[in-house]
């Protein structure tokens, strides 16, 4: 039987092993790579910790001597107030799926669809036993301060009516992008406010500006919608943005502004909220 009670404290003891390593070799050296993780204690990343919004993935900034460009490394890490069936569930679960293969590719994904999103360098796993995994994906730093969820805050819905409009311009070029993943058989499965960066908050003040370049993210939720025909295209559409909570910020007004040029068997724009 599992000792759950010091688990948590055992794991974090115990030394970590690279597997599965992949890497974008014409972006970076796998050699080098390799060879500068192996020397990277992952019990010592939190002195550059960044903020994640989902309890499951702990960010890092790091530093790499061979390349030029601050790099990321998302790494998926069990919440440490998980009981113990969460506990247990969690690294089952990584056992089985690699968040940071799944991150890669959704990125590679956008990338080849021209759709804006981070540059990824390298995947794999750190093997603490032999069913303790931890995923990782390792990208470029995005270079923006603000998501749409930052800027939403500061432009609030009874605001002046620059904010009002400043407000409007962000969540119809959330809609815009969400079409344009969706017309391209791209579906994410997490859409949030939180997951599209804004490339370039100084559009917002050209009041001649409909939308601005935004950039998405948390790839490791991407899907490529595989059915053939319109209507199951467009169902599976749908399907994407069922799991989306209304009560968090601005996700209410835009699933409102893209269900308004949605047409599914006809109806347009018949959303109840």
């Amino acid at each position: 039987m599992l000792d759950f009670k010091n688990m948590k404290e055992k794991i974090n003891n115990c030394d970590f092993k690279i597997v599965n390593l992949q890497v974008d070799e014409s972006l970076i050296s796998k050699k080098q790579l390799k060879n500068f993780l192996v020397n990277l204690d992952p019990n010592i990343l939190d002195q550059k910790y960044l903020k994640s919004r989902n309890t499951r993935n702990a960010i890092y900034q790091i530093n790499c001597p061979f390349y030029l460009k601050t790099l990321v490394l998302k790494r998926s890490l069990p919440n440490p107030n998980y009981k113990k069936h969460r506990l247990l569930s969690f690294y089952l679960r990584n056992i089985f799926k690699n968040y940071g293969k799944l991150g890669f590719y959704g990125a590679k994904m956008l990338i080849k669809n021209k759709i804006p999103t981070q540059t990824p360098l390298a995947y794999w796993k750190y093997q603490k036993s032999y069913f303790i995994y931890e995923s990782c994906l390792l990208y470029e730093k995005i270079i923006t301060p603000y998501s749409v969820r930052d800027l939403l805050k500061q432009n609030p819905k009874n605001g002046t009516a620059d904010q009002i409009r400043k407000r409007q311009i962000l969540l119809e070029s959330m809609a815009k992008l969400t079409r344009d993943l969706h017309s391209k058989n791209l579906l994410h499965g997490d859409l949030i406010c939180n997951n599209f960066l804004v490339k370039s908050p100084e559009q917002l003040d050209d009041p001649k500006r409909e939308t601005i370049d935004l950039i998405v993210i948390d790839t490791d939720h991407m899907s490529y919608n595989i059915f053939p025909t319109k209507l199951f295209k467009r169902f599976f559409s749908l399907k994407c943005i069922r799991r989306v909570n209304p009560q968090l910020e601005g996700v209410e007004e835009y699933l409102k502004i893209y269900l308004k040029s949605f047409n599914f068997l006809g109806l347009v724009g018949q959303t109840t909220f």
